[in-house]
Order: structure tokens, then C-alpha cells, then sequence
């Protein structure tokens, strides 16, 4: 996962996820503005959920192939 992110969207990734942090603190920390960092979460999610749902449908088939 987190070799596909882009580094500061990795970055604002884990420190949100991870290390619990606020986008408030993450935008002091890092100086960018608040909705930069929500921007990047919901950007980061988005691509995070989408590769999850094409795994999981590949692992389905997968399976279902070696079943019949």
C-alpha cells in the first residue's frame, strides 16, 4: 500500500491512521493548510479502497476457479 502513495500523501496517510493525529495537527506539523491534508486522506482512501475491491475481486475468482 504505501509504496503506491505518493510520499506526502503516504506521510499524511499514516500520521492521520497511524499515529492518530487530527488534520489540524498534521497541517501545523507538515505547514500546509487543513483542507490540503483532508484532500490527501480522502485522495489516499479513495485509491486505497479502489485497489482493496479489484484484490478482493481478483482473489474471488481465483477461487472460484480452482473450486470448479
Amino acid at each position: 500500500m504505501g509504496q503506491l502513495l505518493l510520499p506526502k500523501r503516504r506521510k499524511i496517510f499514516l500520521m492521520h491512521y497511524y499515529e492518530d493525529l487530527s488534520t489540524s495537527e498534521i497541517a501545523k506539523q507538515l505547514n500546509i493548510s487543513q483542507k490540503t491534508v483532508q484532500n490527501q486522506l480522502i485522495t489516499a482512501s479513495t485509491y486505497i479502497r479502489a485497489r482493496f475491491a479489484h484484490l478482493l475481486s481478483a482473489a474471488i475468482l481465483l477461487n472460484f476457479m480452482t473450486k470448479h
